[in-house]
């Protein structure tokens, strides 16, 4: 008798979790989603983990296991600090940081999860560093700036490697 209502204690448990379609935090297949709360939303999965004190720290949307499209970034202030564009659980497009203040510090962009494209560092509005990627490589002009915005030096880069002469330019230009 006592096994018996053992086992119908274990078997309505088991029929509760088993039924529960809302909040699950369940560890993923993949590492790049595990640990995120889930409610399913259809095709797909929304996400969202929080800072420890409370508060959302990371929210998006996923299918198959893998990150997809948008996903959005908070401090524990709840500003948002960061964007970034997942396809297939890769960053894909751009990703771009910000201060507290809502200031981009930062915007990179991405092919299949390697840097592909412009990358940029910023601060009060202004380019500190920017230069451009192909596939992971830099290519192009790397390119520094003065706080006053005006080229302080530039650097040219082939396939990852420097190619020509480091260029410095004083204040004024």
């Amino acid at each position: 008798m006592k096994n018996l209502h053992l086992a119908v204690v274990f078997l309505g448990i088991f029929a509760l979790v088993s039924c529960n379609k809302g909040n699950v935090n369940t560890p993923a297949a993949k590492g790049s989603i595990e640990g995120y709360t889930r409610v399913n939303q259809g095709n797909y999965d929304k996400l969202t983990s929080n800072h420890t004190e409370g508060g959302i720290l990371e929210e998006g949307f996923a299918q198959d296991e893998s990150k997809e499209g948008t996903w959005l970034k908070y401090d524990k202030e709840g500003n948002l600090i960061g964007i970034t564009s997942y396809m297939d659980g890769k960053i894909n497009g751009p990703s771009i940081e910000m201060n507290n203040r809502g200031q981009i510090t930062r915007k990179q962009y991405f092919l299949e999860g390697v840097p592909h494209g412009i990358y940029g560092d910023y601060k009060f509005g202004r380019a500190t560093k920017e230069v451009n990627f192909k596939n992971g490589m830099m290519d192009g002009i790397y390119k520094e700036f003065y706080n006053n915005g005006k080229l302080q030096r530039s650097i040219n880069y082939k396939n990852g490697v420097m190619d020509g002469p480091m260029k410095y330019y004083n204040e004024e230009g």
